[in-house]
């Protein structure tokens, strides 16, 4: 089943299945899979006429994140906040007063289950996904790539989620 999925991400166009396998690069620990996912890249990589580091900086999902690192879900009239800080991601949770309370208020967690199981898993994801990306930028000191201005801006300094990371570093 994965290796079909990840067969129908290869055939889709647009980023949204670009940024599903990149976000599949970073999950996927069984090699078979592993090995489809990044010939999926490859091959979108080819067909994009971009290397493999641009298809990396394609790929990179936003999780919603509407600012640098911050994303808000309205549960009724409660609500819950995704900050990413660096390599850390907190979920805080607002009751409908907006008093802050450790976990989802038990009538969001009745009413909203599936939405609450969701942004968890999304938090989870962040999470993988912000130190995976804190390695390629690791890695790209190394590669001493150079990009436009405009181009780097995007992919890097105004992107919702390594925004986070470039922002804390010198260039």
């Amino acid at each position: 089943v994965a290796n079909a999925a990840v067969y129908g991400l290869s055939r889709m166009s647009g980023h949204a299945a670009l940024a599903q396998l990149g976000r599949l690069a970073a999950r996927v620990t069984y090699r078979g899979t592993l090995a489809q996912v990044d010939r999926a890249l490859a091959a979108r990589a080819a067909e994009l006429g971009v290397s493999h580091d641009q298809i990396e900086e394609l790929a990179v999902p936003d999780y919603g994140l509407t600012e640098a690192g911050r994303r808000v879900e309205h549960f009724g009239g409660a609500r819950a906040e995704i900050a990413v800080r660096g390599r850390a991601v907190d979920l805080t949770w607002r009751t409908e007063a907006g008093t802050v309370v450790k976990s989802a208020p038990a009538r969001v967690r009745a009413e909203f289950a599936g939405g609450v199981k969701e942004l968890k898993a999304d938090v989870a994801d962040i999470e993988k996904m912000i130190s995976a990306q804190a390695q390629r930028l690791e890695r790209l000191f190394l590669a001493r790539r150079s990009w436009e201005f405009d181009r780097w801006a995007e992919y890097y300094l105004d992107h919702p989620l390594v925004g986070t990371l470039a922002r804390r570093l010198i260039w």
